[in-house]
This record gives structure tokens, sequence and C-alpha cells, in this order.
């Protein structure tokens, strides 16, 4: 392949609306084959349009689910690559929108290079700005059927999918996502990060819920990194100020590659550490071929760059969520502490932090709400970031929807705000709950520090976890009631009811049964106060007047303890219990 400048055009390709039309549906065998589609989209399919031109053409630079950068000489070979890769997606991926663009590479700097690219993306804005929606493909004149699993006009009865001999009728859509050679790439790509076999459909997870292998939640996880978008928009500032475009390149080329492999590597040790004990009987079962069939209750949907969103059994989705951020951390802390490092000097950042939203919701909750409340609980995780400036910070927010009727954030949340007399608010959440390592923050103001030591996941007497498995906790039968570490779970919920009536009435419930039970874990919920609620710095009236803002862990935690059991605790927490 020729030097970098010996090419003088900017191809951009990308699908758009991706999370849209993954979860238009509530099948997981038509999630997962829509994700495979637009995989292919920014990896296949550009592949092979590039071996259609000459040898020494084009030279793929970033090569991802859904987005491909190429450099390429000549325009009618830009034309080209975007003509092959849009039509091709046209016609084999219905549904699934791909757009490209070419911009000319004005200079041999990497600070032309890097505007080329830029004006690519402005291009591609530009061109969504003039195309029609896709459902304009997908005209209803004159009338025709609805599919019978998605809102796109059905196209013919799919035999494939007839249950008691009668056969739904399905758009081009579905049969494109349920088309068996597509499925099955899914599945072994997928499988090469789980390393065990992946739920056919939902109704597997409803008939492992009914046998008791897991709960009757699902939930959609959603991770994105923290601060990613900026450095690849401005990566020229990355690099050393006289890096050549052939630098650029290579260094494009590495760190695109590189956050690819952590999320890879994060998902694959994230779901070994929370269902390693469903693969070792997957595992056993291979071996002895005796015992009944198992299936890992995680599907990762998308799976690429630093967007991870997975669909998974509830009760140990924030688990799971939690420990894909740890891994992310520590994969990308040792990369960038290496010779990728060298790539990116002005990186500025040790590590990079990951933002997790959960959604935990019931099997037929509409899959599109669930990701639209996974993604709006990824943007709450992402406001940490306001605390702790330019030091990384992971954290995750999560919310069980118990209610049909729900799946917007702000109303939710909006009811666990209350408010005194003296302006003083009262939060009844104290999410979302740090993740990051408190070691890592050691940069941070002390203000900063001490908003994430109010609200860690896992570290510290009122981490969240401390507090889930001091509700746990069991009675010890060679003690007295009342002399062991036990809290009744009437009492418990008894303090739920009273926190929702405010402040003075909680803490009376509270000053009632405090001394009956002193050996129970109260600092997990209380400090070292009397009180369920934390002071958590102040709010600004539309006078600008600062006000009292307190919060409690109680809710947090019920809601955590009472959705997974043990299933919500780490094996260290865990084997406290």
């Amino acid at each position: 392949m020729g030097s970098s400048d010996t090419f003088d055009h900017v191809v951009l390709i990308e699908t758009a609306s991706n999370q849209h039309t993954i979860f238009q549906t509530n099948r997981l065998r038509e999630n997962i084959g829509a994700s495979e589609l637009i995989y292919r989209v920014g990896t296949v399919f550009v592949d092979e349009a590039v071996k259609k031109l000459e040898p020494g053409s084009a030279d793929i630079v970033v090569r991802a689910s859904g987005k491909a950068i190429v450099l390429v000489r000549g325009r009618t070979n830009a034309e080209a690559i975007i003509r092959d890769v849009t039509l091709r997606t046209l016609l084999e991926c219905p549904g699934v929108v791909a757009r490209g663009a070419h911009a000319e590479i004005k200079g041999p700097s990497a600070k032309d290079l890097d505007n080329a690219i830029r004006e690519a993306h402005r291009l591609v804005n530009e061109v969504a700005s003039r195309l029609p929606p896709p459902q304009a493909r997908f005209q209803r004149l004159p009338f025709v059927e609805n599919c019978a699993s998605s809102s796109y006009p059905a196209a013919a009865l799919n035999w494939k999918a007839s249950r008691d001999g009668n056969a739904p009728a399905h758009s081009e859509v579905i049969f494109a996502r349920r088309d068996g050679k597509v499925r099955a790439e899914a599945h072994e790509r997928i499988g090469k990060i789980t390393k065990a076999p992946l739920a056919q459909s939902l109704d597997a997870f409803e008939e492992a819920s009914e046998d008791g292998t897991i709960g009757d939640w699902i939930a959609i996880v959603h991770a994105d990194g923290n601060g990613l978008g900026q450095v690849f928009l401005n990566f020229v500032d990355r690099i050393e100020k006289d890096a050549s475009a052939d630098d650029y390149v290579k260094a494009l080329k590495g760190f695109s590659s590189a956050v690819d492999d952590w999320s890879r590597a994060a998902a694959g040790k994230a779901i070994e550490e929370t269902w390693g004990d469903i693969k070792k009987k997957i595992e056993d079962r291979e071996k002895t071929g005796k015992g009944r069939k198992y299936f890992l209750p995680v599907a990762p949907v998308v799976l690429g760059g630093d967007d991870l969103t997975v669909i998974c059994e509830g009760e140990r989705a924030v688990r799971f969520a939690a420990a894909y951020i740890r891994a992310f951390e520590d994969v990308s802390r040792e990369a960038l502490a290496g010779d990728l490092g060298k790539l990116v000097p002005n990186i500025g950042m040790d590590f990079v932090a990951v933002a997790a939203g959960i959604a935990i919701v019931k099997p037929h909750f509409p899959f599109h709400r669930a990701y639209e409340l996974a993604e709006e609980l990824t943007g709450s995780a992402k406001a940490a970031k306001k605390h702790f400036k330019e030091i990384p910070c992971s954290a995750l927010d999560f919310q069980v929807v118990f209610d049909s009727s729900g799946g917007k954030l702000e109303p939710i949340r909006d009811r666990l705000i209350l408010e005194d007399a003296d302006k003083t608010k009262t939060s009844l959440t104290m999410r979302p709950y740090v993740v990051t390592p408190q070691e890592r923050l050691e940069a941070a103001t002390d203000e900063a520090k001490e908003w994430a030591e109010r609200r860690h996941y896992s570290e510290g007497e009122r981490s969240l976890l401390c507090a889930v498995a001091a509700l746990l906790k069991k009675p010890d039968p060679d003690k007295e009631r009342g002399d062991d570490a036990f809290l009744p779970r009437s009492q418990a919920h008894a303090l739920r009811e009273a926190i929702y009536l405010g402040r003075k009435v909680a803490d009376g419930r509270l000053a009632q049964i405090h001394h009956r039970y002193p050996n129970f874990a109260w600092e997990s919920l209380t400090g070292n106060s009397r009180s369920l609620f934390v002071d958590d710095g102040t709010w600004k009236d539309e006078e600008g007047n600062e006000h009292r803002l307190v919060g409690t862990y109680l809710l947090d935690a019920m809601d955590l303890a009472d959705l997974a059991g043990q299933a919500a605790l780490e094996p260290l927490a865990a084997s406290d219990q």
C-alpha cells in the first residue's frame, strides 16, 4: 500500500438510526439479525467494494459495525465504493439506512487529512438532510397487510415461522433479519466473545425463568465510552504536532482498532465474571452429554467501537454492567500506558471511562422504549463527568420499570423528589453510582471525591453493594432475634414506605426500630448518623438562591435486593453472607 499522501480522497460510510433499527421488534432473533446486517455494512461490504478496485487504490482506515473510513486514489474510486456499499445495503439489508460521502484531501499534512475527514462527516449529514426517511421506501398505497413483527408493510407469508399451520405475514425487513445465514454468522461472531451458546429467542428466557434458572425480568444494558467522540472529532490534536499524514493514519487505525478490541475483551471478561456458573454447567454438559441444556442469558446485540448494547437477564444486569466498566477501564489503561499511548500522546486520559444505563423490564415491554430508557440512563451516568472535569470517571444508573405505562426517565425520577417548606429537596435515590476505583480519582477536587464517596457502587461502607448485602443478611439460627445482623423484610419495607412521606416521618420510624436491631449494618444506609438521609450538595431556584439537597440509599438498595437477591452481589460481597 502506498503512503498516505498518494491518496487524494476520503470516503465515509455510515449507517443511521442503528439502535432504532435494531429494537423495532421484541423478537431477539430479529434484533440480532438487524445488528448483523448493520455490522456487515461497515465491514464485509466495504472490504468487498475495495477489492473490486485496482490494487493499491484504497486503504481502509476505520472498519467497524456500521461505519468505515477509506482513503482512495481518485474521485471515481471514491464514488464506486459509495455506490457499491449503499446499493448493496439497499438490496440485501432492507430497513438499514447507509449513507456515504467523499471529500478531497487538499494537502499532504496530517491536518489536511483531518480536515478532509471532518468534511466527509459534514457531507454525510448534509446527504441525510436531503434524503427521504427510510419509511418512504415502504409505501402503503395501494393498501397492504401489516407485517406481523414490524411497522413495515408485509411482503409475503413466512411459512418458516408458521405455528399451527398459520404463517405470519412478514415484511422484507423481517425476512432479511430472520435469514438463517445472517443469524448463523451473527451467533458465530458473538460466540467468539461469549464462548457459550446464546438464547435463540426470548421464549428461551421465559422458559429459563419458569424452571428457576433465571428470574422473570430482562434488561437492556447500554454502555458508551466517555469522551471518545471528542477524541475522534479532534484526532489531529491527539497525536504529535509534527506528525505526517502517514503518522495520522497509523495512529487512527491503531486507536480505532484498539477501542474495538477493548469492548470485546471487556464484554468477554464481564460475561465470565457474571455468568461463570452457567458457563460451567454448559461446559460440563458438553463434556459428559448428560444433564439439561443451558444457554447463556445474555446476547450482545451491539458491540462495536466503544458502544455496547446487550439484552440479558435482569437479575444480574447491574452486576454485568459494573464488571464491563471495570474491565474496559483496565484494558484501556494498560493499552494507553504502552505502545498505543505513544501513538496518541495527547489523548489526555490514563484510561477511558464508561457510562452505562440499565433498563430492567418484563419480557413483553416494548424493546424500543426499553432501549430509549437505557440510553437516558446512560446520559444520567455521563453526568458524573461534570464533577470531575478532565479526570475520567465511570458510572452506572439503573431503573426497574414496574409500570408498563412508564418508560421515560424524567417523570420517573421527578416522582422521587420531595420538596419541604424550607425549599430543601429530598431525592429518594442516589443514582448514578460511581464505579471507577477511588484511587483513580485522587487528582479530583475534594468536593468531587466526596460526591463519589457518597455514591460508590462497591467501595466504602456506604456503597450500593454494602447496602444490598446488609439487606440480604439472613437470620442467624444460633442467636436471639435482634442479636444478629438481620433486619426483617417487613421492617425494611416499612422504612421504604416512610421515606415517601418525608424525612421527619422516615427518621421517626428509624428511631423506633434502630435500637431493636443494634447489630444490623445501619452504617450502610445511614453513615454514622441516626438518619436515612445524607446531605448531597445544593440546588438553585429560578432566582439563583441555593437550597439544601439531601438523598437516601434505601430505595436504591431495596430495588436491587428485591429484584436480584444474591445474584446482585459480586463474589466478594456474596461471600460475606
